[in-house]
């Protein structure tokens, strides 16, 4: 019987357990983003915690095709690393993950208001 912890068994589960769930999670929301232009804006996390008269003062299109793009992007990263985990070496799975994780707290805010304050209407 062969044990989980073997050399075989861990580099396939570095390969591919990093990226397991995660692409899942961007595409499900990259369409709903995609799919519905304005009304994306609600599946945004802080953005839905706006009253509705707050929500009127930002650009919902623009806060949309942002998290298009950022999805988009990580997706892209992700499947860059795997990609080059494939045919390199299952370790090149951590520099696309970190990258992922710089890009991906670069865009977390504590403040709604802050986060929100490029897309404010003029």
């Amino acid at each position: 019987m062969q044990g989980i912890f073997q050399k075989e068994n861990t580099d396939t589960a570095l390969k591919y357990g990093i990226y397991r769930h995660l692409p899942t999670y961007e595409k499900i929301i990259r369409n709903l983003v995609s799919f519905s232009d304005k009304k994306a804006a609600k599946f945004v996390s802080g953005f839905n915690s706006f009253s509705k008269e707050e929500q009127a003062l930002y650009d919902k299109a623009h806060i949309s095709r942002d998290i298009k793009n950022q999805c988009f992007t990580w997706a892209g990263i992700m499947l860059v690393g795997a990609v080059l985990s494939y045919f390199l070496t299952p370790y090149m799975a951590i520099p696309a993950f970190i990258i992922w994780l710089v890009l991906f707290f670069k865009e977390v805010h504590f403040d709604t208001h802050k986060a929100f304050e490029k897309y404010l209407l003029k």
